[in-house]
């Protein structure tokens, strides 16, 4: 099965997931175009896609390795290249918060031994709570990716014993929030186990009436997923239900949130209508591509709007808040993020 629109399609899921993120804090902060028009409390939403598609993407590369490479080499390989990504800017915005916190610009309240903790990945303050939560993910990828790689050709037993693991992790771990794996353990292997579905989905054949079929069902169903979390952002649901739904009204759903991910990202990947030439579309790519820089830094430009913002009309906010922080995260992706990127690709480790 040839996939269609693969990397460009998943880019522009990022983007989807941190437009979630961004739309939900400053329409929490009271920046919006309109009053009926509200995206507060669906940030986690976005967060979600992020995990899923980040533990998919990297399960996949290490069931797509040849049988004969060497695994100890790729896998410190692999651990570089993580630190790369995410290490040097997250330390470059930590050190801005806290800079900007010591000189009585306060975003959030952390100290010295908050930052040194923040940077150990023991803590995560504000939008950082998730960074801990994911790296401490790449560490087990591996080895779920050397199970699902033994296994490979009982798909049977891997499905059976996957859906047994989530089930009953959802019933013994309570879905909390806070800067550890645990909570949300399950919810990434889903995006594994999606990389091992994918995996199989790509062995299949099919018939071109076949093949026409299938995807009319995905595109069918891609449309769906994008309506629900349209449909569960809580001031929408609110219209729905015909009440006042609170903003962490859907928070604790991590299991439904790993499962409408899997389902999206699954769908975008292997279908080629509306959905997926909307998330490959330019802007969708644009925003997908400096998404890590709008997740970490757009807290900042919201704290600096929000002190002259009883000036302005929120619509005025709204609109200057997405331009400075487009801006600010385009510059950061070009001067950091993309070296970083060049440099992590030219990495050699000796055979």
């Amino acid at each position: 099965m040839i996939m269609n629109g693969n990397i460009k399609g998943l880019t522009g899921l990022r983007g989807f997931a941190v437009l979630f993120v961004i739309l939900s804090h400053s329409n929490k902060a009271g920046f919006r175009l309109f009053d009926s028009i509200d995206f507060s409390g669906s940030g986690r939403y976005g967060v979600f896609i992020f995990f899923v598609l980040s533990s998919y993407l990297l399960t996949k590369q290490f069931l797509d390795l040849n049988e004969d490479i060497n695994y100890i080499n790729y896998f410190i390989k692999y651990l570089i290249k993580r630190i790369l990504r995410i290490y040097p800017l997250f330390i470059g915005a930590l050190s801005v918060y806290y800079a900007l916190n010591q000189f009585g610009y306060v975003i959030w309240k952390f100290d010295l031994r908050d930052l040194f903790l923040n940077l150990l990945l023991h803590d995560g303050v504000g939008v950082f709570w998730a960074i801990p939560v994911e790296f401490q993910y790449y560490f087990i990828i591996p080895l779920v990716s050397f199970v699902l790689l033994k296994y490979k050709n009982d798909f049977f037993s891997v499905t059976i014993l996957s859906f047994s693991f989530i089930i009953l992790y959802s019933y013994f771990v309570k879905s909390v929030y806070k800067p550890n794996i645990t909570p949300f353990l399950a919810v990434f292997y889903m995006g594994s186990f999606l990389a091992y579905l994918q995996k199989a989905y790509e062995g299949k054949k099919f018939t071109k009436r076949e093949n026409l079929k299938v995807k009319f069902y995905l595109n069918f169903i891609c449309l769906l997923v994008i309506l629900c979390y349209i449909i569960i952002i809580p001031k929408f649901y609110g219209y729905i239900v015909g009440r006042n739904i609170s903003i962490g009204y859907f928070h604790h759903e991590f299991y439904f949130f790993g499962f409408l991910s899997s389902v999206l990202i699954f769908t975008v990947i292997n279908s080629d209508g509306i959905a997926n030439k909307l998330f490959s579309s330019y802007f969708f790519n644009f925003i997908g591509n400096i998404s890590f820089s709008m997740y970490l830094g757009h807290y900042i430009v919201l704290a600096g709007i929000s002190k002259f913002s009883h000036f302005l009309f929120p619509s005025i906010s709204f609109i200057l808040f997405l331009l400075l922080t487009t801006i600010f995260s385009y510059f950061s992706y070009m001067f950091i993020e993309k070296p970083l990127y060049a440099l992590k690709h030219k990495i050699i480790i000796p055979e």
